[in-house]
């Protein structure tokens, strides 16, 4: 077992983190102003100064299963997005083993915005036309994203396109049994959960369009320009795969602020339908929306289950309860409203 690291923000951790940076070719002699950004995520967010330029550090919580990998696999996409017009943080560099901070990380620059689904700026809040320049934006990135062709950009080998589909909804199906052996977990405890496997098996779709996935993507994993009307950044890559490029879009609609009860939106968004943003991207990505309500009922799915898996952590005692039933709660919802939209 990797002994821990220093800890963060002590001279030793801060020591440790600039001798690495300048090894990445960045100028400065120690990181300042450092401020923990909070955002939902269960990942270390550290915004720093390193001589004139401001940085982004992210590291999992330690200990994670396959955090050495999923930093890796990041890193390689967001290096590959450098030659895409698609909106992402500059990637400084990565580190796999735990030597330096005691575990993996990654630091991209630091890309200004705001979260949408936490806090809206003055210019946007209570603005029915700006937020529909966000949705537009939105549909756009998504868009540009679907458009990326992997094997220009070195990814062709980030998964396989041989029956997609058909092991998406058996690799979800799997994790979420996965939970039943955890004691304390009820077997019914997502009840809706088979009748939506029910639907996505009994159809599946015509045809694939198969290209690079972000895999997570939602508001709260985008950075909005401050005049919302573009996306700056498209952020938290770990779970980029390649895949039918319809889930992305699927996974924005399920998730589109205001349309959950349990995941209330940010204090003045009124922007409560997605149609803009599908339109937007319909109008620019050749791939086209055949067979969208089925992706739309495995993003709820598929989401569903990764927010279940914080309440089986907190089962364990490696994750917060409050936040495990938060999460339970927003994933019960997602499976119901998969059934009502449901092909």
């Amino acid at each position: 077992m990797a002994a821990p690291g220093p800890r963060v923000g002590s001279p030793e951790w801060s020591r440790r983190l600039a001798a690495w940076m300048s090894r990445q070719g960045c100028a400065g002699s120690t990181p300042t102003g450092l401020r923990r950004i909070d955002g939902g995520t269960q990942n270390l967010l550290i915004r720093f100064l390193f001589g004139e330029s401001e940085y982004v550090l992210r590291q999992p919580p330690r200990p994670v299963a396959g955090g050495p990998g999923m930093i890796g696999r990041e890193a390689r996409v967001l290096g590959a997005l450098a030659r895409t017009e698609v909106p992402h943080a500059r990637l400084v560099g990565a580190e796999t083993e735990s030597r330096v901070l005691g575990g993996p990380f990654l630091v991209t620059a630091f890309v200004a915005g705001f979260n949408a689904v936490a806090e809206l700026p003055g210019p946007v809040r209570d603005s029915p036309a700006a937020q529909r320049g966000i949705a537009l934006a939105a549909g756009e990135a998504v868009a540009g994203l679907a458009m990326v062709d992997p094997a220009a950009v070195g990814l062709s080998d980030l998964g396989r396109s041989a029956d997609w589909a058909q092991r998406q909804v058996a690799r979800w199906t799997r994790t979420l049994d996965g939970y039943r052996g955890i004691g304390g977990y009820r077997a019914d405890s997502l009840a809706a959960a088979s009748a939506v496997h029910a639907r996505l098996t009994r159809r599946y779709p015509r045809e694939q369009r198969f290209g690079l996935l972000h895999g997570d993507l939602h508001f709260g994993n985008m950075l909005v320009a401050a005049d919302g009307r573009r996306i700056a950044a498209i952020v938290d890559w770990e779970l980029a795969t390649l895949g039918d490029v319809r889930l992305d879009l699927a996974h924005l609609v399920v998730s589109w602020p205001g349309t959950l009860t349990s995941w209330p939106p940010a204090a003045g968004w009124t922007c409560t339908d997605s149609t803009d943003a599908v339109d937007r991207y319909a109008e620019l990505a050749p791939q086209g929306l055949e067979d969208f309500p089925w992706f739309r009922c495995l993003a709820a799915y598929r989401m569903a289950v990764l927010l279940e898996g914080s309440l089986a952590r907190s089962l364990e005692g490696t994750g917060d309860p409050r936040t495990g039933r938060r999460l339970h709660a927003i994933a019960e919802e997602l499976l119901d409203r998969a059934l009502d939209a449901a092909p």
